[in-house]
């Protein structure tokens, strides 16, 4: 199974350079379009997804991620300025209940 990035410009030649197939949007929008066609994908079993671009999806479609085992999506923090201000231990109390479906104290 492969891995895909879903990223703005910018952000992807450290992804390509690891071997993982890279999809630059400008928007919300075209990543929701990536997205919903990579969850339907048998061939991915791993999606990073810039967190800029995530939290400006619709309900529905993050309902989709929430409950995609397979491929796995995970955000990842942004580089623009601003975008490391969240609290390390909130987000990774994020990261584990969209993996495990619950919220464990850290």
């Amino acid at each position: 199974m492969q891995v895909a990035v879903i990223c703005k410009e910018g952000l992807g030649s450290g992804f390509k350079l690891a071997g993982a197939e890279v999809l630059v949007t400008p928007d919300s929008e075209a990543a929701r379009a990536e997205l919903r066609e990579l969850l339907g994908s048998q061939e991915y079993g791993l999606v990073l997804i810039e967190q800029d671009l995530l939290d400006e999806l619709d309900d529905r479609t993050l309902r989709t991620v929430e409950a995609s085992n397979v491929p796995l999506v995970v955000p990842f923090p942004s580089l623009h300025p601003g975008a490391w201000e969240r609290d390390e231990r909130s987000y990774i109390q994020e990261m584990v209940r969209r993996a495990i479906g619950f919220t464990v104290r850290i």
